[in-house]
């Protein structure tokens, strides 16, 4: 319930919220982290018809290994999981 696709199939994106349900920009950084140490970038979810079966066999397994972590952050603290500073949403008042 804390990691969901979202959207319309053409275009999703992914939610990553904590356990009250509100979206975590920790959460997201861990989740991308997790995936770039599996060879994959994926900060959006991008539809190609470039990608393959190979590369979505990748995809998922990083996915996988990712959601395991991202479960042990949630159930202790997430900050302790990152290994940088969280990501900030591009529009905000002051950078």
């Amino acid at each position: 319930n804390q990691f969901n696709i979202v959207g319309p199939s053409c275009s999703p994106t992914f939610q990553t919220l904590d356990l009250t349900g509100k979206p975590s920009n920790s959460l997201r950084t861990l989740f991308v982290q997790e995936m770039v140490k599996s060879g994959v970038l994926m900060p959006w979810i991008a539809l190609s018809h470039q990608h393959r079966e190979v590369e979505l066999i990748k995809t998922l397994e990083a996915v996988d290994k990712s959601l395991a972590v991202y479960k042990r952050a949630l159930e202790g603290d997430v900050n302790n999981f990152l290994e940088g500073p969280e990501i900030k949403p591009v529009f905000r008042k002051y950078n």
